[in-house]
Formats: C-alpha cells, structure tokens, sequence
C-alpha cells in the first residue's frame, strides 16, 4: 500500500501531464521534491487553474513568487509538521516555523508560533505571529534574533 506522500506526487504528475499537452512546463530541482511537482513561472497561472477545474485531479495551483506548485490538497506544510513533531514524541505546537508564502500558511496554523518575513505574501503576515521588517534572508536572521530574545532557543 502507498503512503500519502507517495499518493500525493502521483496526482501531482497525472495533473503535470495533463498541462504539459497546453504549456511548455519546466520542472524545478526534481530530485527534492517529494510531495509536490516545483515548475518555473513562465505559463499562465490563471489559464492553468481553469483547466484543471476541468479534471479530477485532487490538486491546487499555488504562486510562491520562487515557482509555480502543483500540490496535492489532501498534504500540506502543515501535516508534515504534524507528522515530523509526532516521529519526535512532541506536538506541532511546540514549533516555531518561518515562511514567506501562502502555502507556509497550513504550516503556520498547526505550530505553535509563526513568523512571516517581510517580504512575505499578505497571506502568510496575515496567518504570522510576527512579522519581520527585514525581508529574505535578513529577515530569518532578524527572526533568530527575535525568537533569541524571547529566550525561545
């Protein structure tokens, strides 16, 4: 029997499929990607979401400003943390996470803290405990230092 994750990049690839007979689609760092199918931004988003409404395919289409995500929808950040936590005898509770897009939200949610970086999506600063004012890299040091501060590492 396959496991979720399994299950969840085989949706993934018949939905890959099926767009690549409308768009030249590019895959991005294959090889580490193990739930979700990365491609590059260069198709249209919107277009490609209206198809897929079209088919059965138990995936959704998210923009993370890095690349364009196929991801299941019965996966996400979020279970994994869950998942991760319970493999460590703790809860997702007892984590911290730090994102910059939508699909860090579920993420956010299931742990106990979240941070968003100032260059994060409205989505995610909405769903954060904190937002940095420093953006990419900058802002994961400026939440170390916060979490640092707080004495929660």
């Amino acid at each position: 029997m396959k496991g979720t994750f399994e299950e969840s990049l085989e949706e993934c690839e018949k939905a890959f499929s099926f767009l690549s007979e409308h768009f030249k689609l590019t895959k991005l760092d294959p090889l580490y990607r193990r739930t979700e199918i990365a491609l590059r931004r260069d198709f249209d988003i919107g277009k490609a979401r209206n198809l897929l409404e079209t088919q059965p395919f138990e995936v959704e289409i998210v923009d993370t400003k890095y690349a364009i995500h196929i991801k299941s929808t019965k996966i996400n950040k979020g279970i994994g943390l869950q998942k991760l936590a319970s493999l460590m005898g703790l809860e997702a509770r007892d984590f911290v996470a730090i994102g910059d897009s939508e699909n860090d939200v579920e993420l956010f949610k299931a742990s106990g803290f979240g941070i968003a970086v100032g260059n994060g999506d409205d989505e995610i600063k909405e769903a954060a405990d904190y937002v940095t004012e420093a953006s990419f890299g900058d802002g994961a040091v400026e939440a170390f230092e916060f979490l640092e501060e707080k004495e929660w590492i």
